[in-house]
């Protein structure tokens, strides 16, 4: 997480440039298609809700009606994740409780998440997806009894996997698909059955080149790929700024609608950078 703390300062490039010609044909080849657009949207995180709840309610419909980015996806962490006040997770107590019967949601839910995602799913025009994710499961199912780290009992994987199945299929409603979760670990060909897609982060992009994601696209063009987080109000004052990162997100979530599909577009001359074009 600290490199997204790393760069101190950016250049901007000018990508506009003087184009030698006076016509440019864009020919669109409807036949060749590529990825479909699953849709754009944001984290519905504790720091998301405590900040939307401090301000007026003028300033919170400007956060999630339609004349905002018009998101129609939402993530939304299965229990406490780095952007809480403290760490936390569903089921702590009773301690190695295998049959997860105190399986309970956490006062921020009802006081700030599931407000927000009522809110967001009742102004918005159209259906909003919603990606779960967890962070950690409770201490008491990991061999060194914290929230940080990966390392997870091996009685206790399984477990762990219900517990995130326990919140999407009993809080989040019926809408989300049931699975049956198994201990999936992608060096296992068997296990691709398993996987619906994958979710990507992008703080290594300075070292693992993104290009990695194309070949996985080839490999396995029937998963999905989808980008779950990337960071970026002053509540106290009633302020809400918009950075210049809504206005970049902005050309896509207000101009590429759910299910488009990219198409392949050729140019006439090499003095204008391609663009990518979609089908709606």
């Amino acid at each position: 997480m600290l490199l997204k703390f790393l760069t101190l300062s950016l250049t901007v490039c000018v990508l506009a440039r003087k184009v030698n010609c006076n016509q440019i044909d864009l020919v669109l080849d409807l036949k060749r298609t590529y990825q479909k657009i699953q849709g754009f949207g944001g984290a519905v995180t504790d720091a998301a809700g405590i900040n939307w709840k401090s301000l007026n309610t003028a300033l919170r419909k400007l956060l999630t009606n339609n004349a905002g980015l018009e998101y129609n996806m939402a993530r939304v962490p299965i229990g406490g994740c780095d952007f809480s006040t403290h760490p936390y997770a569903y089921n702590e107590l009773p301690v190695n409780d295998k049959y997860l019967s105190n399986f309970t949601l956490s006062p921020e839910d009802y006081k700030y998440r599931l407000p927000l995602l009522s809110e967001i799913t009742k102004t918005s025009k159209v259906p909003v997806n919603i990606v779960a994710t967890t962070w950690s499961p409770p201490p008491w199912m990991k061999t060194n009894n914290a929230y940080t780290g990966v390392d997870l009992l091996k009685s206790l994987v399984q477990k762990d996997f219900q517990y995130g199945g326990k919140w999407i299929v009993g809080n989040l409603g019926p809408t989300i698909k049931k699975s049956k979760f198994k201990n999936i670990v992608k060096k296992y060909p068997k296990a691709l059955k398993y996987i619906d897609g994958i979710a990507v982060h992008y703080y290594s992009d300075g070292k693992f080149a993104p290009h990695i994601l194309d070949e996985v696209a080839k490999t396995h063009p029937e998963k999905f790929i989808l980008c779950t987080e990337a960071s970026e109000v002053f509540a106290d004052k009633q302020e809400f700024y918009k950075e210049p990162m809504y206005y970049a997100l902005a050309h896509f979530t207000k101009f590429i609608p759910r299910n488009s599909i990219r198409i392949k577009v050729k140019s006439s001359t090499k003095s204008v950078e391609n663009t990518a074009r979609f089908h709606r």
